[in-house]
């Protein structure tokens, strides 16, 4: 099948890889890439798309688009003025929201605000009169004296006062310098519970911050600090910190947060940077905190070839944050628990504060600047920044480490996939960002490195702070690349079960012909069949391979792979780029095989339940365990082989006891000590008193704090016990 779309110029990019792409982004013949020139509509553009739904925007210029996405509410916010005193003591803010509409349609007279359970006192126009408003639910119908035109702009101010119970929170007492202190947040939950405004995605305004608070705090929130005002007649220190940002911002990534912090100033390009700590940190604590901020700017700038979309750029750690509110416009608010650490410390974490600083960073391009028409489209932009962050992770970590995480990934969404058959139950936002990076990964691989970026690129780059859905995603794709990547898209996004490919090996011989390798598949999963491109390698006993991609629409498929030598392994999928889970029968051999160290990270991660499972009664198998703890490149590899470390002999504890003494990790050093723990809890492993003094003299020189306390708790437990 092929794909035709209009001529654009001999020198038009779009025009090249149109042939060549088409069929491994469609996958089966039935899902036809068509061109959809500029100005089609929705309804021609439904006309194409395949069997899994994907919500469609109006094609059209940039004013029909506005007007479109406006039709579903009479007026669009334009600007914000947040006016508020935060009763730290009492948990309570008071003060006066003012929102600037402009009527969308002709005779506007009502404009519906979301209010919650908020103590409503008043409700004004711009001159200053009372305007009649009812409540129903957590909304707020606010009447005009006036209709408008379409077009008109008018401002209604609510003064109103509330005592949260989300979305803010304030706190007299804690510890490390984290009191008194308070912060609002559109992120997780929405503004409504604390500030009655117009509380939808898909909406984006100017905003202005006006926070007053005593006791010496110190106010941040969006945009540039515009001044601060000292009240000398105040016992409390009441300062006013008025807060603007100079463009618009999602209306839910409205943010603020007071503290006595310290402040420390840095860099990035054009683009100035501050952070905020508790008071009594140092230079020393904001570097070990915040100190890789300008690099991973640089290095997402370089990918999405774009700037960062703030001229100022604020963090603030606080303590007790609900989840990590990281869609904060020019502000994130990070928990502190998870940034301000000791540095000894640092390499234990996971998720140190150069991971959280990188998510909030992907959030500000996708998420804060660029923002969902509905909550149904954020699982796109989620997605885009958890890939940026691992890209970001890959280059400090290095690609086959983090190609582990992508692996731990896909073993998630596959658990849910599984335990949504079984109880269906709405996906939670996490869960939906995490499908939608591995999606995006899978068709990065399928574009090809070059054209993804170029797509990545236009995307991000486009005019700045703007609405999207998916479908302009997929219509910057269709005319970058020519290629229509919705049915891709939808085929994944729009079911929440997985492929189970179910995968056997049958050799044949046949006289005259010669012999050949079956590749036999089965997709098991209920409901319909998934297309998939499913890479093969056969590896034969001299060293050689032959690499093959099984094109999976059908039940039931086979693929026949000519061979003339000994074949030692047929490796499935080896760099862990199909969004499927995998069911590979094989022998022992060839379990084997597939472990050997110079094989693809994904392969031997693979390999370690049928390792484990050998490795109770083949030695080859134990020998292959110990040398992928003692010899892969991979931290996050080794740290797993710890836990398959459990074969009796004193092969499995002298390799745990030398990972736990030597290995460059202190992840990996803490896990084989929590496995030597386990061993002499369960009396299958006894140390000797020249082991007992090891261990004593690894105490006096391990500096990780993760790996200390694993340390003495072996330790103590030895003395007792023995």
């Amino acid at each position: 099948m092929r794909c035709h779309r209009p001529q654009r110029g001999r020198n038009s990019p779009a025009s090249v890889p149109l042939i060549a792409l088409a069929l491994s982004v469609a996958g089966a013949a039935a899902a036809a890439c068509v061109y959809v020139p500029p100005g089609t509509s929705s309804g021609e553009l439904a006309a194409v798309k395949n069997d899994a739904p994907l919500v469609l925007s109006a094609a059209g210029g940039a004013g029909g688009e506005q007007a479109w996405r406006g039709a579903s509410r009479p007026a669009d916010l334009t600007h914000v003025v947040v006016d508020v005193a935060l009763d730290v003591e009492g948990g309570r803010v008071v003060g006066t929201v003012e929102c600037q509409f402009r009527a969308l349609r002709p005779a506007t007279r009502d404009i519906t605000l979301h209010a919650g359970a908020l103590d409503v006192r008043e409700v004004m126009d711009a001159d200053g009169r009372v305007l009649a408003h009812r409540r129903r639910g957590s909304t707020l119908t606010v009447t005009l004296d006036e209709p408008l035109a379409a077009g008109d702009v008018t401002s209604i101010a609510v003064r109103f006062a509330a005592a949260p119970t989300r979305g803010y929170a304030s706190s007299l007492e804690g510890e490390d310098g984290f009191a008194p202190e308070a912060y609002g947040s559109g992120e997780p939950f929405g503004l409504r519970d604390w500030l009655p405004i117009w509380d939808q995605p898909g909406d984006l305004t100017t905003v202005e911050t006006v926070v007053r608070v005593g006791d010496r705090l110190s106010a941040v929130a969006n945009g540039e600090l515009v001044d601060v005002e000292d009240d000398p007649s105040d016992a409390r220190d009441e300062r006013t910190y008025r807060w603007r940002t100079p463009s618009p911002i999602p209306v839910r990534a409205i943010t603020l947060a007071a503290a006595r912090f310290e402040t420390f100033a840095a860099a990035a390009g054009e683009t100035k940077l501050y952070f905020h700590l508790p008071a009594g940190s140092d230079e020393v604590a904001a570097q070990r905190t915040f100190g890789e901020t300008p690099a991973i700017v640089e290095s997402f700038e370089r990918r999405l070839g774009t700037s960062l979309p703030f001229q100022r750029f604020d963090q603030a750690a606080l303590r007790g944050l609900p989840e990590r509110m990281l869609d904060g416009g020019s502000l994130v608010l990070l928990d502190q628990d998870e940034l301000v650490t000791p540095e000894e410390e640092l390499d234990d974490l996971r998720e140190g504060p150069r991971r959280i600083v990188a998510r909030g960073l992907a959030r500000r391009w996708f998420g804060a600047w660029i923002t969902p028409l509905e909550e149904q489209h954020r699982w796109l932009l989620d997605g885009l920044a958890m890939q940026l962050e691992l890209e970001y992770e890959a280059r400090v970590r290095g690609e086959p480490d983090v190609a582990l995480e992508w692996e731990e990934l896909l073993t998630r969404v596959a658990r849910r996939s599984a335990e949504f058959v079984a109880e269906p139950e709405e996906a939670t936002r996490a869960e939906r960002a995490e499908r939608a990076a591995w999606v995006l990964r899978g068709l990065e691989r399928r574009l090809g490195g070059a054209s993804y970026e170029n797509l990545l690129q236009a995307f991000a780059s486009g005019e700045r702070g703007r609405v999207v859905t998916v479908e302009d995603f997929r219509r910057t794709a269709l005319d970058l690349v020519g290629i229509d990547v919705g049915p891709e898209l939808a085929q994944w996004s729009g079911r929440r079960t997985l492929p189970e490919l179910r995968v056997r090996f049958q050799r044949r011989s046949v006289e005259g012909v010669g012999e050949s390798l079956g590749v036999v598949l089965r997709q098991v999963q209920p409901g319909p069949t998934f297309r998939l491109e499913l890479p093969v390698v056969v590896h034969f006993d001299d060293g050689s391979t032959v690499a093959e991609t099984m094109s999976v629409s059908a039940r039931d498929e086979l693929m026949v792979v000519p061979i003339n030598k000994r074949v030692v392994d047929v490796s499935v999928d080896p760099e862990g780029r199909v969004l499927a889970s995998l069911d590979v029968e094989k022998d022992d051999e060839s379990w084997l095989a597939q472990a050997a160290l110079g094989r693809t990270s994904i392969e031997r991660m693979r390999a370690l339940p049928e390792l484990e499972r050998m490795a109770q009664t083949n030695e080859e198998a134990r020998q292959a365990l110990v040398q992928l703890l003692l010899r892969s490149p991979e931290p996050t590899l080794r740290e797993a082989v710890t836990r398959s470390m459990r074969f009796p002999g004193p092969a499995c504890t002298a390799a745990l006891e030398r990972s736990a003494a030597d290995d460059a990790s202190p992840i990996v050093r803490r896990a084989a000590l929590h496995e030597l723990v386990q061993l002499y809890a369960q009396g299958v492993w006894s140390p000797t008193p020249e082991e007992i003094e090891g261990f004593l003299a690894l105490l006096q020189r391990e500096q990780s704090p993760g790996v200390l306390e694993k340390l003495e708790s072996l330790l103590e437990i030895i003395p007792s016990n023995g």
